[in-house]
């Protein structure tokens, strides 16, 4: 007996056709395949008040102001300096915005995010705030 091509699919489980990973415990993030979108993810802000920070990745060594739609990433998807670079587009209360990861976020739990005040600011409209929860995906 011959399965037609869309018989096969119906009988994989949906994470073998979606590429669906599942996360570490106690997270809300979805992987899906390529795209990674993460979803209801915790978002944090930082400052560089003092000075500008230096990104610590070898990749970018770039100096970074609070007014720069930049961001920090947990460990796990930071991949060592892999991430420098890429874009990511972050949606909050109904506003989008692309930023660009440059450094590492060593609290940040899996998936979530460290801001810079000017994109945290332009999410939420007040650093009292101290955090929201958002969805983002790689541009």
């Amino acid at each position: 007996m011959m399965l037609s091509a869309l018989g096969l699919l119906f009988l994989l489980p949906a994470s073998a056709v979606m590429g669906v990973s599942t996360p570490p415990p106690g997270n809300n993030t979805f992987v899906l395949g390529k795209r990674q979108t993460f979803t209801n993810v915790m978002m944090t802000w930082y400052s560089n008040d003092l000075a500008p920070v230096r990104s610590t990745t070898v990749a970018l060594r770039e100096f970074h102001q609070d007014s720069d739609f930049v961001v920090a990433m947990d460990r796990p998807l930071y991949e060592e300096g892999g991430c420098c670079g890429k874009q990511l587009v972050i949606s909050v209360n109904g506003k989008s915005a692309t930023a660009t990861c440059v450094d590492e976020c060593i609290s940040c739990p899996y998936g979530a995010l460290d801001l810079t005040k000017g994109l945290f600011e332009y999410f939420a409209g007040d650093l009292g705030v101290g955090l929201v929860f958002g969805s983002w995906s790689y541009a």
